[in-house]
């Protein structure tokens, strides 16, 4: 495996090429059939939350039947009025928040004031979704599935803290509070059955 270096892609001599980086067209063009590299040109457009928001909205627009899949979703600040008229028209709602460009979970809240969504910030407003009736799940039967290891509680005002820096200091309490209760029984889970951490499971056959 080649590492991501400018200097390094330039060069023939690689089969399959590792990078953080976006790869434009003329990148891929550039390559040999034998050639294999981890990203495809555009793919921001869908890994993006701020792109991938925006291109949700406009396919809705265009087709409303077929893409109505996804939680009532704003661009922040671009989509602030019509954020701002959803709410009068909807009360009582339950929104989640992110970076437009965030990972890994920082900055992102629950709120249920939209006192806490100021005007002006950079950010994916989405109608949180608490419940799915019906539920229906797709399986395949191969792929990468992630597991929460924490019981579910639906927002509430004891439950929702809408400042982003407290959400990674109440997972570390929470994950705190897990492996004292874990050390009772220990070597019954150990490390990936932590509360607040995530897995994932190759699915079977």
């Amino acid at each position: 495996m080649t590492p991501s270096t400018p200097s390094s892609m330039e060069c023939e001599d690689w089969t399959l090429f590792w990078t953080d980086c976006s790869v434009s067209l003329d990148r891929v063009k550039d390559m040999k059939r034998y050639q294999k590299i981890n990203h495809f040109p555009g793919m921001s457009e869908i890994c993006r939350k701020d792109l991938l928001a925006r291109n949700m909205n406009r396919m809705l627009k265009l087709f409303p039947k077929d893409y109505y899949i996804f939680p009532r979703t704003w661009c922040l600040p671009a989509d602030y009025s019509d954020f701002q008229a959803y709410i009068r028209a909807k009360k009582c709602k339950t929104y989640i928040c992110k970076p437009d460009s965030g990972c890994q979970g920082r900055g992102i809240f629950i709120t249920k004031s939209t006192k806490d969504i100021r005007p002006g910030e950079n950010m994916i407003c989405h109608v949180y979704i608490p419940r799915c009736d019906p539920f229906s799940i797709f399986m395949y039967k191969e792929g990468l599935a992630r597991f929460c290891t924490t019981h579910y509680s639906e927002p509430a005002s004891g439950n929702v803290d809408p400042h982003p820096g407290r959400v990674a200091g109440a997972r570390r309490r929470e994950s705190e509070a897990g492996k004292q209760g874990q050390k009772k029984g220990q070597n019954q889970g150990k490390e990936q059955n932590r509360p607040g951490r995530v897995r994932a499971k190759i699915l079977g056959q």
